[in-house]
């Protein structure tokens, strides 16, 4: 996919004033040549610029600097033209600059599959219930949770914040009956649970 798969030759094609000079499969290759450079501090970028009815868009990685980065404004779409006369390219080149300048992808952490964080699902009991639920918990550390229920339409209706280690009890008395969500996550390690309970 990012292999090169077409390289332009000054007869193959349009290269959009100087920019594309490079493609893989459905990937634009920018970087390979001075006309195509978006970053002077990377070798290759892989990505896409978009524009399409005003928009002005653009995602790319880099392999290299283990990053990359999404822009993306709008207009009225009345036609485009070159930066100096086109406040959306400004914008855009600007971008590019300051990222260029100012963001340090070394200190972007990655998140490999053993570092994603497991969804575990709970049982509140009872269920159903007419005036509170207990949820049974797992922080032995008593770190900081925080608990979230919405009811079947994703309503926020109740929110708390504990530190219990083994059972959470919530009054649910004042709740209107049907079927509701929850979710306990913590804050020190972003563990998160969910379940669901009926209010009869």
């Amino acid at each position: 996919m990012m292999n090169s798969e077409w390289l332009y030759d000054g007869s193959n094609g349009n290269n959009y004033f100087g920019l594309f000079q490079s493609w893989g499969l459905g990937v634009h290759r920018s970087n390979t040549a001075t006309s195509d450079q978006i970053f002077s501090n990377t070798e290759l970028l892989f990505g896409h610029p978009g524009e399409a009815y005003g928009l002005v868009s653009d995602a790319y990685i880099s392999p290299e600097l283990n990053g990359g980065f999404v822009f993306f404004t709008n207009g009225c779409g009345a036609g485009y033209t070159v930066p100096a006369n086109s406040a959306y390219y400004t914008a855009e080149l600007d971008a590019f600059e300051a990222i260029e300048d100012h963001v340090d992808f070394t200190l972007c952490g990655t998140t490999g599959i053993n570092a994603i964080i497991q969804k575990k699902t709970i049982e509140a009991y009872p269920n159903p219930a007419a005036s509170f639920i207990e949820i049974p918990l797992t922080n032995p550390s008593n770190s900081l949770l925080i608990l979230k229920v919405t009811d079947d339409l994703g309503k926020l209706v109740f929110e708390a914040q504990t530190k219990n280690s083994e059972v959470l009890r919530v009054d649910i008395s004042a709740f209107a009956g049907g079927n509701y969500l929850f979710q306990v996550q913590s804050l020190e390690n972003g563990q998160l649970s969910t379940g669901k309970f009926v209010k009869k």
